[in-house]
């Protein structure tokens, strides 16, 4: 039908290159027949139309789907820590006037409307005598520790304990027991002692201090048992009249000393010597002799009390002194500046050195006497302590030093004890109680101080 024109190179057919063949034998393979093709121009090899997939719109709603999940999980934990927050918080902070129209309980426990479980805590802690008496010496504890760094900062007692809050306490402590006896504070007229009276119902433990059932006052020189007030007793023809000299200036008796050497038989266990004897080592000198005379009095031949083991050696830093007191017992501070320091004994008996202020460097003679105006001065007992004047209450427990702005106090306390057991020790408390430099160590001093034994010297 159409007669073939010069054979035109087909563009398709060009850009196949077999290898190996030439264009002969790629002709020979064409059948001869007529071919119609497509004119070149509207031939566009380069431009293959592409597949709109929907591949990449699945994609996108899942990012989409998992983004605005996590944008509401994010919303709705935000909202409940909210909620959680309001319901920790309310029962803590209580606003007065949403309580203003609160009817009390049947029982009367305002605090179990607020907070029940609380409230069953407190009282699950204090629903036995002992729990109660352990609550007790607790406030007994934190009030003198409150009123001590009242007394070094101000110089004199709070008139009240509400003055120590803040500052010194947290709560004015009360009575744990509702119907019990409510705890009593007053102070002297000048304010330079105090009495927070307090009773148990069991009985307690006070640092090393056993404390029976009773009624107690706690002052600056430590716990005695209370005197009863308001108790009349009808007098009786039978009893011997009362003493004239108030009980507080009559020394309590001495413990059992089975061989009248003045060491009770509680110190002959303390120092190792045989009660039966005066003089345990045999040598010709009473055992008390020694301990005094810082000679160890378990052995001859001069061997020395520091040797011994069976004391210890204190040494203050703060205030410059040092002294002996025995192996078994423990010395602590009251408090952290080491103003008072407490000897305490296995039976509960202790020796407490306090240090009182002393701005105008008054001997400590007319500084008793100033502290204590109704004091009568010829029943002072008068001795040296380091060579230097003391002065000693009525009673003989209480010894005064004064040095320079400061009186050191040194007191014998027998706790809830009827008799003294360690009146001997309390010498020795005052025989090695020595000034010493802070940098010299006490040991060479104090025992330089030993000479050969003699007689005590009385008061000493």
């Amino acid at each position: 039908m159409f007669t073939p024109t010069e054979k035109e190179e087909d563009p398709i057919l060009a850009n196949y290159q077999v290898e190996g063949e030439n264009e002969e034998t790629l002709a020979e393979d064409i059948p001869g027949t007529d071919v119609h093709t497509m004119p070149a121009k509207f031939l566009q090899p380069g431009r293959v139309p592409k597949k709109k997939g929907r591949i990449s719109w699945v994609i996108l709603s899942i990012v989409i789907f998992i983004v605005l999940g996590a944008v509401i999980a994010a919303v709705v934990i935000f909202l409940s820590g909210q909620k959680q927050a309001e319901i920790v918080v309310r029962p803590v902070v209580t606003n007065p006037a949403e309580n203003t129209n609160i009817t009390p309980p049947a029982n009367g426990n305002v605090n179990d409307n607020v907070n029940s479980n609380s409230n069953n805590n407190v009282n699950q802690d204090t629903n036995t005598p002992a729990r109660r008496d352990q609550q007790r010496l607790t406030d007994v504890f934190d009030v003198r520790s409150a009123l001590n760094m009242y007394f070094d900062q101000q110089g004199v007692y709070p008139s009240a304990l509400s003055t120590l809050l803040r500052d010194y306490l947290n709560i004015v402590p009360e009575n744990p027991a509702l119907d019990g006896e409510a705890y009593a504070y007053s102070t002297n007229d000048d304010k330079s002692d105090f009495i927070f009276t307090f009773a148990l119902e069991s009985g307690g433990t006070l640092g090393n201090l056993v404390l029976e059932p009773g009624k107690y006052q706690l002052s600056s020189s430590g716990v005695i048992p209370a005197e009863t007030e308001g108790v009349s007793v009808p007098p009786d023809a039978n009893l011997p009249d009362l003493p004239k000299t108030p009980l507080a200036d009559v020394p309590p008796a001495i413990g059992q000393d089975a061989d009248g050497d003045l060491l009770t038989d509680v110190e002959e266990n303390l120092y190792q010597t045989d009660s039966a004897l005066r003089d345990t080592d045999g040598d010709g000198y009473e055992d008390l002799n020694e301990i005094l005379s810082l000679y160890d009095p378990t052995k001859g031949g001069g061997a020395r009390l520091f040797d011994s083991g069976l004391i210890n050696v204190y040494k203050n830093s703060e205030y410059h002194y040092s002294l002996f007191y025995p192996a078994t017992w423990t010395a602590r501070p009251f408090a952290g500046d080491n103003k008072e320091i407490i000897f305490n004994s296995a039976i509960g008996e202790f020796v407490e050195i306090m240090i009182q202020p002393n701005p105008l460097g008054l001997s400590a003679y007319n500084w008793y006497l100033e502290q204590n105006e109704a004091a009568v001065a010829k029943n002072l007992n008068t001795l040296l302590v380091d060579n230097l004047p003391a002065v000693q209450s009525p009673n003989g427990l209480t010894t005064y030093l004064g040095v320079g702005s400061n009186i050191y106090i040194i007191t014998y306390n027998i706790g809830a004890a009827a008799q003294m057991n360690f009146y001997s020790t309390y010498q020795l408390f005052l025989k090695t109680f020595i000034f010493v430099d802070s940098a010299e160590p006490p040991a060479a001093e104090a025992a330089s101080t030993s000479t050969e034994p003699t007689v005590p010297e009385e008061g000493v």
